[in-house]
């Protein structure tokens, strides 16, 4: 548990409005690792709060979108789709002890444009005369998304913008497991971040429906993955990963998440969803929980919010 002082030593931008912003802790020798096996982690949280501006705001882990741990999970995927062409100049996707851990925690944030925003604050942070009295950092505190201990039946994720950054990591895991099972039919052997990561917690009815809403393409994350795990989930027949993405700028206008379209790409799995996980602003989740039960493929007591 880290409750420390911190100073802001980098700000990295993954999309138009996000960032990563590393954090150093100048009076401790921590070490943050960038990739964890298993799913007991995923999206817990992190505190920061600045002294300066009296302010707090909560942003979950995200590992898979640090350089490291992004490049290696879609050098999974280049393999598989380096094998199906018959390329053989495949990477080595796997992680070594000094790229497993970092002295720096990662977050990412949006910034949010108006006076008085920490966000606003972070982005426009001077790294080289940071104030180390100035940002308090608290985590990792929160019961993440509390997985069930045996993955069954279908999971479904609802992502309305940076919401996304809650469930990547439970992407990326199912990433890796269906990555494993397609290494398997293409005789890849080497073609893993970790070669002893096992997956007996995945049943075989397990599937994870993925729904993300970003305002456009510039402002998308994890989308490129996203497709092309869609791809192999097709190609190879697993029936274990759904993405449904939108861009509200799209021309043409694509659907909005309506109780009509959530019954027609939710209702192939009527009978079979095990729990809804919702994490957006508040008009989204009040939105989507609404069509959601308006829809009868849920009760209540399967939404959770995050």
């Amino acid at each position: 548990m880290v409750r420390e002082k911190s100073l802001l030593s980098s700000i990295r931008a993954i999309c138009k409005s996000s960032a990563g912003l590393e954090f150093f802790f100048p009076n401790q020798s921590f070490k943050f690792a960038r990739f964890l096996k298993g799913t007991n982690w995923i999206a817990k949280h992190f505190s920061i709060t600045s002294k300066k501006l009296g302010k707090t705001r909560y942003y979950s882990v995200c590992l898979c979108l640090n350089q490291i741990m992004y490049a290696k999970h879609k050098m999974l995927l280049d393999n598989i789709r380096k094998r199906e062409e018959n390329d053989s100049t495949l990477g080595n996707p796997k992680i070594d002890k000094e790229e497993m851990y970092s002295s720096c925690l990662e977050l990412f944030v949006k910034k949010y444009d108006f006076e008085g925003a920490l966000s606003k604050y972070l982005h426009a942070y001077d790294t080289q005369s940071a104030n180390h009295e100035d940002i308090f950092v608290i985590g990792p505190i929160g019961l993440g998304l509390d997985i069930d201990p045996k993955l069954s039946g279908v999971y479904v994720c609802m992502a309305g913008g940076t919401g996304a950054y809650c469930f990547l990591d439970f992407v990326a895991y199912i990433l890796r497991y269906m990555v494993s099972q397609i290494n398997k039919q293409l005789d890849l052997t080497e073609n893993s971040i970790d070669a002893d990561e096992e997956f007996s917690d995945i049943g075989e009815d397990f599937c994870l429906v993925y729904m993300s809403s970003f305002s456009d393409k510039d402002n998308g994350v994890y989308t490129d993955v996203c497709s092309e795990l869609q791809r192999l989930d097709n190609k190879y027949n697993l029936n274990r990963f759904k993405f449904i993405n939108r861009f509200s700028d799209s021309q043409p206008k694509q659907p909005r998440w309506s109780t009509g379209f959530i019954k027609e790409q939710l209702g192939v799995f009527t009978g079979k969803i095990s729990k809804v996980f919702l994490c957006g602003p508040t008009p989204f989740l009040d939105d989507s929980q609404e069509n959601l039960l308006s829809s009868g493929l849920v009760s209540k007591e399967q939404i959770r919010f995050v």
